[in-house]
């Protein structure tokens, strides 16, 4: 087989009568690769039959990338959802890991909440009180330069006289 060709991803589920199932996966689990839906792993477990845990066999797992990992965050949901313990351990051990840093990261949905837009009072509110802010400094301003425009046209306005000649110079 050379370099480029992969095995196909496949996956088949076994179950014992103490309500443990072993989802069995095989092949490259590669982005490039067709891979198996979550939606096969719901058909394995029948909302009849009490599935109490769920493990993994991987011995026969060529490769696999990202996209097993995403595989197996939504094989996690799925369990969650239907109160099913994960078990990991029959999983390659980088996959192990990096399953353990997607449950230790916070959730998205979390992270990109924005704030609630404050009421319509409380907005105009604030920006009364900004305007009023900027029109006092506004004022101050405008006094402070009339004023020295009053000393300059009385001839009573102080200045160093190298100031006087770089402004000429320009």
């Amino acid at each position: 087989m050379s370099p480029k060709e992969s095995t196909p991803s496949t996956l088949s589920m076994s179950s014992s009568p103490e309500g443990f199932r072993i989802l069995r996966l095989t092949g490259d689990w590669k982005i490039e690769t067709r891979f198996p839906s979550i939606e096969e792993v719901e058909k394995g477990l029948p909302g009849g039959v009490r599935t109490k845990r769920l493990g993994f066999d991987a011995n026969d797992l060529k490769s696999w990338d990202s996209s097993l990992l995403v595989f197996l965050v939504k094989v996690k949901r799925l369990c969650d959802d239907r109160g099913i313990e994960l078990d990991l351990e029959g999983l390659p051990p980088g996959v192990r890991r990096l399953i353990k840093l997607v449950k230790a990261a916070p959730d998205r949905k979390e992270t990109l909440k924005r704030p609630k837009k404050a009421a319509l009072l409380d907005r105009t509110g604030s920006n009364v009180i900004l305007f009023w802010r900027s029109m006092v400094k506004m004022i101050g301003f405008l006094g402070e330069a009339s004023a020295a425009f009053g000393k300059f046209l009385t001839g009573r306005a102080s200045f160093r006289r190298s100031d006087l000649l770089l402004f000429l110079q320009e």
